[in-house]
């Protein structure tokens, strides 16, 4: 049985939301136009003719393999040329001779320019001006390749260009993979063509800057991938920049570093991969379901890039449209462009806001410029279109760092928000520990005063108020000389004072505490005719007589010493400390009769263990070997 639930999503599906078609129509808008002024403003670079420069359309073809300028007669053709590649048609070299007046003496340098494919060599009145290739490779047309043609540029000195008619011959070479092409022609001073060869060396820069950056923030992002797996879309968006600075290679670099077969494999597999890379992550930043998504597509892409691999290997050309390859390899990549910028657009809609509109923008942009170049190069085979498809690489590349910046700092902005909120339940739990800890403190600190009021009680009742109680029965029953009721007074006065003396000290100073015990039970062991000999020595102050554990000691002491006095009949008693092993050790030693072997566990012996043990000390009965008895009493530091 199943309930229906409102969908958490639905808001976001609305189609109707105005800021949504605002935004889905932004998207497609920007794009176009950015696409029609690049046009627009490459088409003007081309067709340039001020400041002396003309532009050469007019010429005379021969079809001829010569490696010198043709003297037959040709046929009238028109630049620009171009010719499918040579497994398509039959065909090979091709001779241009371009006519060319000056209506006056050159003093300045001249210079030509165009835009060809595979290799050239150019000839002024039969004079060698510039040969792209050695002789033996001229015909080679896998020499390169590259979606689009080279940029060729001739410096002409002024002796060669007198006034009056001229003939300038152009051979192109037989047509390689990407056929054969020569653009018209532009000549003039060479200031004039420096200016134009501006424009192509700043988009060379471009590449350059786009490649440098899918570089290096694709393997910042590969790296990060690796040590955060839980994070596929650094991983995906990693793969897809070094792809891209990998297909603006052959733009930038001198030679191929594979072989030509091998070097078109790698660069046609690591196009549909990034095209496909590209949708993946639109799907993501869409809010599609990419789990259900990513395995059929990343076998779509498997199938994919290895036709295209073997295609490659086979030589076929991209221009040669009776094959059904061409058709297969621009269909898919035309899908998963389309079906990136759909995607694209639709995410825009539902999300909303600049950042999603731009990124959208981008990403039609990168469609927009593949579709341009790809048809006016593979299928209408034109030679003035430049390859702008680094526009969309970078455009591309700008769009995963910005939303991976984003990213970044909403990740940095929840992670100083858990802190703020960490902070915050911290310092309320603090404050309601210390309220509670406030609470024991004054609950310890009653429990400890109730205790304390226990102990001075019994210190009180067991102590002076026994001798009080012993002096009132004897002066009950028998009739007290003064003197015996002054002594009897004094020892309740001693009493007294002995315990005072203990709750004074309360630091744990053991030799204090000995020593004040030693002042108020001297005379008594004098009168008792015991001599006492004091061997007690500094030492560190002891944390278990700290409190009231003073009086457990000197109850402890004044036990033992009452003991000598009252059974031992001796006439010496040694009191001495020592520290040892970490403890505290504290003697009492006589030279009496001894005490019985083994020690009767009379009350006073219990006491003394029962208050030994509140100390966490040990106490144990000796007999020297002379005799006597010796209490040791042993208190940890």
């Amino acid at each position: 049985m199943t309930t229906a639930t409102p969908s958490r999503t639905a808001p976001a599906s609305r189609p109707a939301r105005p800021i949504g078609a605002a935004a889905a129509l932004f998207a497609c808008l920007l794009p176009l136009a950015l696409v029609l002024a690049l046009h627009a403003l490459t088409q003007r670079v081309a067709d340039v003719a001020d400041e002396g420069v003309v532009r050469l359309t007019q010429a005379t073809r021969y079809d001829s393999a010569s490696l010198a300028p043709p003297t037959t007669p040709g046929a009238p053709a028109t630049l620009p040329y171009l010719r499918l590649p040579a497994p398509s048609r039959a065909g090979g070299a091709a001779w241009f001779a371009v006519p060319l007046d000056l209506p006056a003496d050159a003093t300045t340098p001249y210079a030509l320019r165009a835009a060809y494919r595979p290799a050239v060599v150019v000839y002024l009145d039969g004079q060698l001006l510039e040969q792209t290739a050695p002789s033996e490779l001229l015909d080679r047309g896998d020499l390169h390749f590259q979606l689009g043609s080279r940029r060729l540029r001739v410096d002409v000195p002024p002796s060669l260009l007198q006034a009056g008619p001229h003939t300038l011959f152009v051979r192109v070479g037989a047509p390689g993979y990407d056929g054969a092409a020569l653009s018209a022609l532009q000549f003039g001073p060479a200031p004039a063509i420096d200016r134009l060869e501006s424009a192509d060396a700043s988009l060379r820069w471009l590449r350059a800057i786009v490649a440098a950056a899918a570089l290096t923030l694709g393997t910042f992002l590969v790296i990060a991938w690796a040590m955060v797996r839980r994070e596929w879309v650094y991983g995906l968006a990693g793969v897809n920049c070094l792809l891209v600075a990998l297909l603006l290679a052959p733009a930038l670099l001198a030679d191929a570093p594979l072989p030509p077969a091998a070097w078109r494999a790698v660069l046609d597999a690591a196009d549909v991969v990034a095209k496909g890379l590209t949708l993946l992550l639109v799907l993501h930043f869409a809010g599609a379901r990419v789990a259900r998504l990513a395995a059929p597509l990343a076998a779509g892409l498997a199938v994919a890039a290895t036709i295209d691999v073997v295609a490659a290997l086979a030589q076929r050309p991209w221009t040669d449209f009776s094959h059904p390859w061409p058709w297969w390899a621009l269909g898919v990549r035309a899908g998963l462009v389309a079906a990136a910028a759909t995607w694209a657009i639709r995410g825009a809609a539902r999300i909303g806001g600049w950042s999603a509109v731009l990124s959208a923008a981008a990403v039609v942009v990168g469609a927009l410029l593949w579709t341009y170049v790809s048809g006016a190069v593979l299928v209408v085979r034109t030679a003035d279109v430049l390859d702008l498809n680094f526009v969309g690489y970078g455009a591309g590349v700008l769009v995963i760092a910005v939303l991976l910046q984003r990213r970044y700092v909403d990740s940095l902005r929840r992670e100083q928000d858990a802190r703020a909120e960490l902070e915050r339940l911290v310092r309320e739990r603090t404050a309601e520990l210390e309220a509670r800890h406030a609470e024991l403190r004054e609950s310890e600190r009653l429990r400890h005063a109730a205790a304390e009021r226990e102990r001075l009680l019994q210190e009180m009742h067991d102590g002076l108020g026994s001798r009080l109680v012993a002096a009132k029965i004897s002066a009950q029953r028998t009739a007290l000389a003064p003197q015996a009721v002054v002594q009897m007074f004094d020892e309740c006065l001693q009493e007294m004072r002995l315990t005072v003396d203990a709750l004074s000290v309360d630091d744990g100073d053991l030799t204090l505490l000995l020593a004040n015990f030693r002042h108020r039970l001297g005379p008594r062991l004098a009168a008792a005719g015991l001599t006492l000999e004091w061997a007690v020595g500094d030492t560190p102050c002891v944390p278990a007589l700290r409190g009231s554990g003073g009086r457990e000691l000197v109850r402890i002491v004044e036990e033992a010493l009452g003991n000598v006095m009252h059974h031992a009949r001796a006439q010496r008693v040694r009191m001495s400390t020592a520290v040892a092993d970490g403890r505290a050790v504290v003697s009492i030693v006589d030279d009496g009769v001894g005490m019985p072997r083994p020690v009767q566990e009379g009350r006073g012996v219990g006491n003394v263990r029962a208050r030994a043990a509140r100390l966490g000390a040990t106490v144990e009965w000796r007999h020297p070997t002379g005799g006597g008895t010796e209490l040791r009493l042993s208190i940890p530091l």
